[in-house]
């Protein structure tokens, strides 16, 4: 019998990295005493094996729902069932609101509010950036407390986080997240097989316009051209989704 809950928010992680957040915390989920109770995406099947998680499927397809479930909808949740729970956890950039407070965790992984970069939001393709970079940190910061600690992907993240929204550094830390290779020996990877005698370099994005896969490219091919040595560039997309 679990002796208290934990809550996790994760509505907005279904595809790319962010999906791979969310399934590499559930894999590193400890058995306990304590039950974790995840929020996920309603598109996703996630596989679970241990007693202490239970996954709570909702269905977000917008930001003003994903900004409702994080305002009233957990609340309106945790009372309607009864729930008093010992800490909460959001893997998704932003936090979310309870009645209580009690320690909460936050996921940061979503660096554009940093970026020097600048956007057009009359532009559609751009506007969704303009509003990550100009409206999305005023949800950050909305249910930050004392009480709150926040888990980057690096040093530069978290030096970034602490000066632009004045978070105590000591309060931020460090988590790499795993690479996963199929299978790995001398000149493969997976079901790759490389060429040793060039240069192979990959780039593990999802193809979003600031992840700059066209700049990529580009640099990649006026040094291949420089160095006059063949360098392939590995790419985790379709050829037309660029």
């Amino acid at each position: 019998m679990t002796e208290g809950k934990i809550i996790v928010n994760a509505t907005a992680l279904d595809k790319g990295g962010a999906l791979a957040i969310l399934e590499q915390f559930i894999e590193a989920i400890p058995t306990s005493k304590y039950e974790y109770i995840v929020f996920a995406n309603s598109e996703l099947k996630l596989a679970i094996s241990q007693k202490n998680i239970r996954i709570i499927y909702k269905r977000i397809t917008s930001m003003r729902e994903r900004f409702l479930w994080d305002t009233v909808g957990i609340k309106s949740w945790l009372k309607e069932n009864k729930v008093n729970p010992l800490a909460t956890i959001s893997l998704q950039n932003t936090n979310f609101r309870t009645k209580a407070f009690i320690p909460n965790f936050i996921y940061f992984h979503n660096c554009i509010p940093f970026s020097e970069a600048k956007w057009n939001p009359f532009h559609k393709e751009e506007r969704i950036l303009w509003f990550y970079k100009h409206i999305y940190p005023f949800f950050v910061r909305l249910y930050i407390s004392k009480k709150t600690e926040v888990f980057v992907q690096s040093n530069s993240v978290r030096e970034s986080f602490a000066k632009y929204f004045n978070f105590p550094k000591e309060r931020i830390y460090i988590i790499v997240p795993k690479l996963r290779l199929q299978s790995q020996t001398e000149g493969n990877i997976g079901s790759l097989t490389l060429d040793k005698d060039q240069l192979n370099l990959f780039y593990p994005a999802t193809p979003y316009v600031f992840k700059n896969h066209s700049t990529i490219i580009n640099a990649i091919s006026l040094l291949s051209r420089s160095l006059q040595e063949n360098i392939s560039l590995y790419l985790t997309c379709e050829r037309d989704e660029l």
